[in-house]
């Protein structure tokens, strides 16, 4: 049986607190795609993050669901992630998608990395998580990425 949303990003959130790297323990698929989880290497990331992979798209070069939590913010991100290491091959082809920089500029926070990611939905850590909507909500960003990878 797979797990759900909340059973493995609420302990993320948690881990993310403190300086513990290892991942080990984090589903390796959901909905049929891999799960990367990253809370850094070598030092604790500022940024870290949960990526959704299907096979052929890497976190250095490709497209991908991404959650991303800004701690400085306080906020967790729902994105359609963009490589930042390499250009990827394909693109999310989403018109009117603001950028995770041009969203942060509209509500005056500080997002320091994946600036180019698109932007989806944003989620107040320091607020209940809304499970339910965010895991509907995932489950809309895979099905686009997965129309896009058929294209």
């Amino acid at each position: 049986m797979e797990l759900s949303l909340k059973q493995f990003v609420e302990p993320f959130l948690e881990q993310a607190k403190s300086s513990d790297l290892t991942v080990g323990k984090y589903p390796k698929d959901y909905m049929g795609l891999k799960v990367l989880v990253s809370f850094g290497k070598g030092n604790v990331a500022k940024v870290p993050w949960i990526a959704f992979l299907s096979p052929g798209q890497k976190v250095s070069e490709g497209i991908y669901p991404i959650l991303l939590l800004y701690k400085g913010a306080g906020v967790l991100v729902l994105a359609y992630g963009v490589s930042e290491v390499n250009r990827p091959r394909l693109s999310w082809e989403l018109v009117n998608t603001p950028t995770i920089e041009s969203y942060a500029k509209s509500c005056d926070v500080k997002m320091e990395k994946y600036r180019t990611s698109l932007f989806h939905s944003s989620y107040d850590i320091n607020n209940p998580i809304p499970w339910e909507l965010l895991s509907k909500r995932l489950d809309e960003v895979i099905q686009t990425y997965r129309n896009v990878l058929q294209s």
